[in-house]
């Protein structure tokens, strides 16, 4: 009587009640997958990176260039003398067209670095500047001599002129303040205007 009451409260015998445990546990390994014993993992090869980074090298800042250029000489509001006479031996005779002119540019340049040469600039107005190179970062004069050459009447009035200092590439790295000047008008032997006929 013993016996049948376990058996009817589900408890069956003891190697019955293994079995079943033993069916679980091997229900659980089939679904988790089966696992080799003692295998190693073997990594594969590192992913390559669809970009690669390279080291940032830095540019040299060009080098500074200080100092200070000072214009000398024509003064300010000088007149430039046109026809002259002191280029007789200089300029060939001209009857309509006069000797021409000559300024003398000079300036002061202090503490510049790195400098291969100047520029005068001879601007009227807006006008188109007119460009004088010189090289040599040590000259600091240029006589400016212009044969058979002038300006007409309507123009005398309104030039400036300044210094550029240059780098090796051309390039402007300091210039100087600008300086006004005039010409004087442009007569010839009989005292009537300079012209291009």
């Amino acid at each position: 009587m013993k016996q049948r009451r376990l058996a009817a409260r589900g408890r069956g015998p003891r190697h019955v009640r293994l079995a079943l445990v033993i069916l679980t546990v091997a229900a659980i390994t089939a679904s988790c997958g089966s696992a080799t014993p003692g295998a190693t993992a073997t990594p594969g090869p590192a992913a390559t990176p669809a970009f690669s980074i390279a080291a940032a090298t830095p540019t040299p800042a060009p080098p500074a260039v200080a100092g200070v250029i000072t214009l000398v000489a024509p003064a300010a509001g000088a007149v430039v003398t046109q026809n002259d006479p002191s280029l007789a031996t200089k300029c060939p005779a001209n009857a309509t067209r006069g000797l021409g002119y000559v300024i003398e540019f000079s300036w002061k340049a202090v503490g510049l670095a790195n400098v291969a040469g100047f520029q005068v600039v001879m601007q009227h107005g807006s006008g188109t500047p007119i460009v004088l190179d010189v090289d040599g970062s040590t000259t600091t004069s240029l006589s400016a001599l212009s044969c058979n050459t002038f300006v007409i009447d309507n123009n005398l009035t309104g030039w400036h002129w300044q210094v550029n200092a240059l780098n090796n590439g051309k390039q402007v790295v300091v210039s100087s303040q600008q300086r006004a000047f005039t010409f004087g008008p442009c007569r010839l032997a009989n005292g009537t205007p300079c012209n291009a006929s």
